[in-house]
């Protein structure tokens, strides 16, 4: 069986928050380590100036708003540690991330595995 690839041309951060009804709001974290931050139950998010990679980290912040929200579209337990919500959205903003030919997947895969490593030491 032949697994069929694609890439998504032509893409839109503005109309893909349009369409999914969130809305990107200023950044307004002081913490200098922060890339963004989503508030997924108000359907919000934003992205700092400085973020090494701003799309990916919009990506990893839509990812929160539908994972993680009390109506969220695809989550199974709202009682989720937050290595896991980091884990699963850092795995969406991968994904998209390689459709979209970003950069910055070093970064991701090290991000995920950190979480996976947290999530490991938790379960023993």
């Amino acid at each position: 069986m032949e697994i069929k690839t694609f890439t998504l041309e032509n893409f839109d951060f503005k109309k893909c928050l349009e369409n999914l009804k969130i809305e990107q709001i200023e950044f307004s974290d002081i913490n200098g380590n922060c890339q963004g931050y989503a508030i997924p139950k108000k359907q919000k998010i934003a992205i700092s100036k400085l973020a090494a990679n701003p799309l990916k980290t919009g990506l990893h912040e839509v990812a929160h708003c539908l994972l993680h929200s009390e109506e969220a579209l695809l989550g199974d337990s709202l009682e989720l540690s937050k290595s896991i919500k980091e884990f699963e959205a850092e795995g969406v903003a991968y994904i998209v991330s390689t459709r979209l030919n970003l950069g910055g997947l070093e970064y991701s895969r090290g991000y995920i595995q950190n979480q996976q490593n947290r999530l490991h030491c938790f379960s023993l």
